[in-house]
């Protein structure tokens, strides 16, 4: 007798209220303008983690959250991941450039006791929607395999590979039915509510080998 895998759908929720280093937000939905940097952990077996940027630490994570735009400032930087239970010893480090008044995301993704961790600066320009609409993006935070894509009423996404994003697609706001698809298969199919001007990352982890799939909704209001 064969038994199908089993596919495990978690959907979190949360509330990015703003980057931290920038001005331009306030009233009429306007977003910050400052360079910020926030961390997504996407990696299935990596434990909670301090991030510093040139030695000072702007954030902790855990697997499956995402945390607040710290306030970076622009140019070269190192940035080191640390284990919260061993201050001091140096996970993994990289060498990055902040772009002046864009937004980055630190993706961590993968599996932290093979070959196959990333640790990569996913870097975008801040763009405000149109009034009535809203954007959408996906991240493919999947340990290995081939790409993933967000298809939506009266679209299909670009693909996406392990340990990348798509770029946003703008949309009305509102409840919009969107679909992440692997290969020819819909792995996850969710209602969001995409607010007006504003942006959700969805964001896909797990094990493809496991059969499990795990899903993060980010909300930035920033």
């Amino acid at each position: 007798m064969r038994v199908a895998p089993v596919t495990c759908l978690i959907i979190f929720s949360l509330t990015l209220l703003a980057c931290g280093g920038g001005g331009g937000g306030g009233g009429g939905g306007g977003r910050s303008t400052g360079t910020g940097m926030r961390v997504v952990h996407a990696s299935v077996d990596l434990p909670p983690v301090v991030v510093s940027v040139n030695g000072s630490e702007i954030a902790r994570a855990s697997y499956l959250s995402s945390t607040f735009f710290s306030g970076v400032s622009a140019g070269p930087a190192t940035v080191t991941i640390e284990f919260q239970n061993q201050p001091g010893a140096v996970f993994s480090s990289l060498s990055v450039r902040f772009e002046e008044g864009q937004e980055h995301t630190l993706l961590l993704s993968g599996e932290a006791r093979t070959s196959n961790f990333r640790a990569i600066l996913l870097s975008e320009e801040v763009v405000q929607p149109e009034p009535g609409n809203g954007r959408v993006q996906l991240i493919n935070g999947f340990t290995s395999g081939g790409s993933l894509r967000l298809d939506f009423v009266g679209g299909i996404g670009e693909g996406v590979g392990p340990g990348n994003r798509s770029q946003a697609v703008e949309l009305a706001a509102g409840v919009q039915q969107v679909s992440v698809v692997d290969g020819s298969n819909s792995i996850i199919t969710s209602a969001i509510d995409l607010p007006d001007q504003g942006e959700v990352t969805v964001v896909v982890s797990g094990s493809r080998a496991e059969g499990v799939v795990l899903s993060e909704l980010v909300n930035d209001f920033d």
